[in-house]
Parts: structure tokens; C-alpha cells; sequence
């Protein structure tokens, strides 16, 4: 790779140079790099310092530096939940349970940056390798521990890293659940439940979790109650959401008065900022 830099000479007078970049083989300086991103590779280079102009008063002259790209250290490395969406978010170091496995989904970080790893080898509490096993141990609460060993930029670095996949709170956690239609006929909680999600996911996707609603006989405000099962250690505490029963849900966008859409009836204009359930 050819990089031009502006350097001064001893009595301050500007030179325009070239670096080209080499990585060491059987011989030194030898093998010229064509991309610097391959600088990112442990190893030891030279740089070849050249003048960039054929009638420059260093012309001809040349000088080779040499130095050591080192392999980066996985010291205070944390676990952190993946990102599907974005590979190089790492700020989700908080891994609360959520009823599936943290299996393929527990990532590393250095700094907030992800890293490669070459191998990591789980352990629970006990001191005990749950690599083989990890599928099912890493879905209940719990301490946990890691041996991770890096790979590319951090190749020969390695690195215990405690973390916890805490019990899901249910005082603190985001409950939600969607409103329902009431047309007449008795709603209930299996109606209602579908609806559900602590964290943005299907509560009965999330052992652990009990609920209780309804049944709904009248349109109107309700309220819906989310506890932690008996006989578990995942799920502790209790919270509530509201929801409402309306005659009839619309898209974020539809309105209707009556039976009429709003934007059908000649002259009428209607606004909200927020989705809202209320009866006309």
C-alpha cells in the first residue's frame, strides 16, 4: 500500500514523500502489503519512506522503518446480547431472561467494540463446562462464566469473562397488551392474552410468566395483570398494562365516525398524534 505523507527534513524544509508498506516472510521487508487494511494483522512490518517527486533533493533516497503491529488484548472483556439488526452494537451488556436460550445470541466486547473469538468455552456457577450443553443451560437465570480465546486482530489473547443472565422482574419490565373488540359477546382472557408481551415479546412465549384478564362484557377501559408463576426462579415480581375494548380496532391511520371512514364524508378533517381508543 503507498500512503503519502508530508514530513519536514532536519532544517524544516517540507519534503513529499510516499510509504510504501511491507510485512516480513522469509526475508525482511520483502513482501509488499496492497492494502493497509491487512496492517491490522499482528506481525512486523517496514515502511518504505521514498520521495514522491523525481526532482526532489531526496531523490533517490530511501529509508525503511520497521515496526510491530501487536495482536489487541481481550482484558475487560464483557458479554453483551447481539444485535441482530446491527452486528457492531454492543450496548446491551444487561441479559435478562426471556424464556429462550442465550445460545448463539452472547457476544464479546472490548472497550464497546465486538471481537473475534477463535473458541469460547462456557461454565456455570459450579465451575462445571456447559459448552456442550449450552442450548439448555444458558436459558435460566444464573451466573455464568466464559473462557474466550481471540481470533485476527486479537489472535493469542484470551480472557475469563463473568456474566449473569438475570431473573426477568416483572415490576420493572415493559408490559403491554393490545386493545380488544367487544361486539356484543363476552371477551375472554384467551382472547385478551394473544395480545400480551413483556419486553415486546408474546408472553406465552416466556415460561415462567402467569396472566390474568377479563373477561370483557362492555366496552370501556381494563386492566391486565402479569405475575410470576409459582414453583420458579426465572420470573419474580407482578405488574400491570391497560388496555381497551372498543367496538372496532382501525389501522394507526383510519377513522371513522359512525360507520364512515373520515376521510369519505365531504368537508371533514380529523387529526391525532397518538393512537387513541375512545367511543363518539
Amino acid at each position: 500500500a503507498t500512503e503519502a505523507v508530508d514530513v519536514k527534513s532536519a532544517d524544516e524544509t517540507p519534503a513529499n514523500l510516499h510509504t510504501n508498506f511491507y510485512k516480513k516472510t522469509a526475508a525482511d521487508h520483502d513482501t509488499q502489503i496492497n492494502a493497509l487494511a491487512d496492517l491490522k494483522a499482528p506481525g512486523t512490518y517496514w515502511a518504505k519512506v521514498v520521495p514522491a517527486d523525481a526532482d526532489s533533493p531526496y531523490a533517490g533516497g530511501e529509508l525503511y522503518v520497521k515496526f510491530v503491529v501487536s495482536a489487541g488484548s481481550l482484558e475487560g472483556a464483557v458479554a453483551y446480547v447481539v444485535n441482530d439488526d446491527d452486528p457492531f452494537d454492543a450496548s446491551q451488556t444487561e441479559i435478562v431472561y426471556d424464556g429462550a436460550t442465550y445460545n448463539g445470541r452472547i457476544g464479546f466486547a472490548v472497550d464497546g467494540t465486538p471481537v473475534q473469538t477463535s473458541k469460547v468455552t462456557y461454565y456455570d456457577a459450579q465451575g462445571n463446562d456447559i459448552t456442550s450443553d449450552q442450548a439448555d443451560k444458558l436459558t435460566a437465570a444464573g451466573n455464568f462464566s466464559a473462557v474466550i480465546e481471540g481470533s485476527g486482530a486479537y489472535a493469542g489473547s484470551s480472557a475469563t469473562v463473568r456474566f449473569e443472565i438475570k431473573q426477568l422482574d416483572l415490576a420493572t419490565a415493559q408490559l403491554a397488551v393490545d386493545d380488544v373488540e367487544y361486539k356484543g359477546t363476552t371477551v375472554q382472557q384467551s382472547g385478551i392474552v394473544t395480545g400480551a408481551t413483556v419486553n415486546n415479546k408474546a408472553v406465552s412465549d416466556i415460561p415462567g410468566v402467569s396472566f390474568s384478564a377479563g373477561p370483557v362484557a362492555k366496552a370501556g377501559a381494563y386492566t391486565a395483570t402479569f405475575s410470576a408463576a409459582d414453583n420458579q426462579k426465572n420470573v419474580v415480581n407482578s405488574g400491570t398494562a391497560s388496555f381497551n375494548a372498543v367496538g372496532e380496532k382501525l389501522a394507526d391511520t383510519a377513522y371513522k365516525y359512525g360507520n364512515a371512514e373520515l376521510s369519505s364524508i365531504e368537508g371533514a378533517t380529523f387529526g391525532t398524534t397518538a393512537r387513541t381508543a375512545f367511543d363518539v
